[in-house]
């Protein structure tokens, strides 16, 4: 691609910088929304804790509030039994220069720790920002959705 001219130390710059495009940024962020469901299914409490900011704000589909030692706690707790947890129909937008916003629906299916099937389905919407170079989740809302 042709090279802009442009004015201080730099004599060039390139006409398209997909560093800090925002199809970049919507594909991070879906993979770490990938990376969630997968700590839910596999119950892996470390993986779930890189994900959430300390400062983390959670709205349960219930209306409970809870931080990321709540969610971490939850997941501790969780003797579900996983088939399938997954995200989709996600929809990503930049909502700064460090911070993107995703919508969609998380769905899991399984048996509970008494045998009993289930499945259930859930609409998030997830903020997330980047620090110091590292994207985590920062606010996270949940409401039941029909299928």
């Amino acid at each position: 691609m042709p090279a802009q001219k442009t004015k201080g130390p730099r004599a060039f710059q390139p006409t398209f910088d997909v560093s800090e495009s925002s199809w970049a940024t919507a594909a991070t962020i879906r993979s770490l929304e990938n990376r969630w469901q997968a700590a839910i299914k596999n119950h892996d409490v470390a993986a779930l804790d890189k994900l959430l900011a300390d400062d983390l704000e959670a709205t349960s589909s219930t209306g409970a509030k809870g931080g990321k030692a709540t969610l971490l706690r939850e997941l501790r707790k969780d003797k579900n039994v996983y088939k399938s947890v997954r995200a989709r129909g996600m929809s990503v937008s930049n909502a700064g220069p460090r911070s993107a916003i995703v919508t969609g629906i998380a769905t899991e299916t399984g048996t509970t720790a008494d045998g009993k099937p289930f499945k259930t389905t859930r609409r998030f919407t997830d903020t997330w920002r980047q620090r110091k170079g590292k994207w985590q989740c920062v606010k996270s809302e949940v409401t039941p959705a029909a299928e």
